[in-house]
């Protein structure tokens, strides 16, 4: 089997259990879930130290290829302290639209710098197959989602890393983040034009795939968001028209404050009939005064 077809084997059995992992959290407990995501976490971190410890061990490290300046190399340090802490939203965020929108498509066209059985096809397949994976799991299996202005942050935090790598590649003679020119292997800037325009039409591309990302959460909160609001008008216009659920609500908010139905924290107010204003009988009876007390 030559180095694309164990390729491929390996990204079927990713795809499989990521299903998996998928389906028991969310048929488990949440300790569970955090389990495997944690387990995940431990795998890349492994990764991520073989990648970046190998090319040291084998003397073959430099600086314009080795170090992690790459998207996928940025996302995999993400990823690892993401899925170790699942509650770090922006780590979530990160994870998902750069997993989905830009190492799926390094999945799908791959750079194989070695074939398999070498050291560094296993920590390429593992790195980004992991990456996907945890992107899907964090926000299938975990239920995690984005929030409202989440792909406009995560897309200036990608200009930002591009533009440190922009600055890396001037002085080292590098190509993070193929800024300088498209890889040798087949990809996706291959067809959006010579350099430096498909590095724009990269960026248009990355805008267009992160709003396909968030579509799925956007309309969730739109569909909430309409919810709420037509719970809102539906007990409002039941309070308007009917005294009696008008009394409940006020008894409901007073219990709220107080702890008590129908008890408020203002006892001169609540006692008083409507229209008539306070006056010094309304005040509360004032206790008797002990014997032998100054006051």
């Amino acid at each position: 089997m030559g180095a694309h077809g164990a390729y491929w084997v390996a990204v079927g059995i990713g795809a499989v259990l990521t299903v998996l992992a998928c389906v028991v959290a969310r048929r488990s407990s949440a300790r569970v879930a955090l389990v495997i995501s944690r387990c995940l976490a431990v795998v890349l971190a492994a990764t991520a130290v073989a990648f970046y410890l190998g090319p040291v061990v084998d003397g073959t490290f430099t600086v314009r290829n080795s170090l992690p300046l790459q998207l996928c190399d940025v996302a995999a340090i993400i990823v690892v302290v993401t899925c170790w802490f699942p509650r770090w939203r922006l780590g979530f965020e990160l994870t998902y639209f750069w997993g989905l929108a830009g190492t799926l498509q390094g999945v799908v066209t791959p750079d194989l710098g070695a074939s398999f059985p070498h050291l560094e096809f296993f920590v390429f397949v593992v790195a980004h197959i992991g990456i996907v994976m945890a992107a899907l799991y964090l926000a299938i299996g975990m239920r995690a989602a984005p929030r409202r202005f989440a792909p406009l942050w995560v897309f200036g935090i990608t200009v930002g890393l591009a533009a440190v790598d922009a600055v890396a590649d001037w002085k080292l003679g590098a190509n993070y983040m193929y800024l300088a020119h498209i890889p040798p292997s087949a990809s996706l800037l291959s067809v959006l034009g010579p350099w430096p325009v498909y590095i724009a039409s990269a960026a248009g591309v990355a805008v267009v795939l992160f709003a396909v990302l968030d579509a799925p959460f956007w309309l969730r909160r739109r569909i909430a968001g309409s919810g709420r609001n037509s719970s809102r008008v539906t007990v409002a216009a039941g309070a308007i028209a009917s005294p009696g659920v008008m009394a409940s609500l006020e008894a409901a908010a007073s219990s709220d404050v107080t702890g008590t139905p129908g008890v408020t924290a203002f006892p001169d107010v609540a006692a008083r009939p409507p229209g008539r204003t306070a006056s010094p009988e309304d005040a509360p009876p004032r206790r008797p005064t002990p014997a032998g007390s100054d006051r």
